[in-house]
């Protein structure tokens, strides 16, 4: 893995230039670093630390079993735990039919919270 510049990798996290340039001032050494400005290097020791750093949404996928009580989220049995999950539906696929099908979600974790947000393209066949 080369070096890259810090506005794609910006672009491939979602994370703006500027938060990322205070993360690397503050977590990587200068030999990781090239260049100023927004014309910024980071080698491959660099790009691992950030990729640690940055929280990437985990993709999972299960079973839909039924609709909750609240119709803006959706039970789905996860694969990979085999428990039984509460995950939201965007609003413009509140009407599919998911009973018994493998839908495909991300799970964000913000502290010691989980939540789970359907992926649109998932269901196709809805």
């Amino acid at each position: 893995m080369p070096k890259k510049r810090i506005a794609s990798i910006a672009k491939e996290y979602n994370v703006s230039v500027d938060e990322l340039q205070s993360m690397i001032t503050f977590h990587l050494a200068e030999g990781m670093v090239s260049g100023r400005g927004k014309n910024l290097w980071i080698d491959e020791g660099g790009q691992t630390i950030i990729e640690n750093l940055t929280p990437m949404p985990v993709m999972a996928r299960g079973l839909a079993l039924r609709r909750c009580p609240n119709k803006s989220f959706l039970y789905v049995k996860h694969f990979k735990t085999n428990e039984k999950i509460g995950v939201r539906i965007p609003s413009n696929m509140n009407n599919y039919k998911f009973d018994g099908k493998v839908v495909y979600f991300k799970e964000v974790r913000e502290g010691e919270a989980i939540k789970y947000t359907l992926i649109k393209n998932s269901c196709t066949v809805c």
